[in-house]
């Protein structure tokens, strides 16, 4: 699998595309100041070759923020699978509808409890799981088109969407901190591209 990443100037991005190389994807890197039509041609270029998907990383501050990372997913958004962790969750989700508001508690390398549905992102994978969370900010009020799928004290940590075909992780699936990270990510790409 080809994934297109952007990089939100964030210190875990080149943790998280590690777990993605080690699933077999191949990575091209960009930054979030990059134009929505370069993204869109790369993603084309890929697609025609196998499955491709973009892949919106963590990183600081708040999605209208972020370089063009709303302009990105605008341009992207039903086009091309999305995988956005952290900011790039939020960043989904905001694009969709959702509120981005600041969370009731403040969580800098904090592991919890996450509870989850059971679903195609956590099949077979214990309930609850411990998961790492970096954030300030939070999801909620997700529109009808998103799938809750995992919160912590009913917090939005994870959703799903099969159309748009886009997943949100809120938490740190690339963290030592979360439990059975790399098989939450496959299981992500896999729904993802339709498996």
């Amino acid at each position: 699998m080809k994934l297109i990443f952007i990089d939100n100037f964030d210190s875990f991005s080149y943790n998280l595309i590690d777990e993605l190389s080690s699933l077999g994807c191949a990575l091209e890197v960009y930054r979030n100041d990059v134009s929505p039509d370069f993204v869109d041609a790369k993603l084309q270029q890929a697609a025609a070759l196998g499955p491709t998907a973009l892949v919106i990383s963590p990183g600081p501050g708040t999605p209208s923020e972020s370089g063009n990372l709303l302009p990105i997913i605008g341009k992207i958004c039903g086009h091309f699978p999305m995988l956005g962790v952290c900011l790039g969750h939020q960043a989904i989700a905001q694009y969709l509808g959702a509120q981005v508001v600041r969370a009731p508690e403040i969580c800098h390398g904090k592991a919890s409890e996450l509870t989850h549905d059971n679903g195609p992102l956590f099949t077979g994978l214990s309930n609850p799981l411990r998961a790492a969370r970096y954030h300030s900010l939070i999801v909620q009020n997700l529109p009808p088109c998103l799938t809750l799928a995992a919160e912590v004290n009913s917090l939005c940590m994870a959703y799903y969407a099969r159309n748009p075909r886009v997943v949100g992780l809120q938490f740190h699936p690339e963290s030592i901190l979360t439990t059975h990270g790399r098989q939450i990510l496959n299981n992500c790409l896999n729904f993802l591209i339709c498996l």
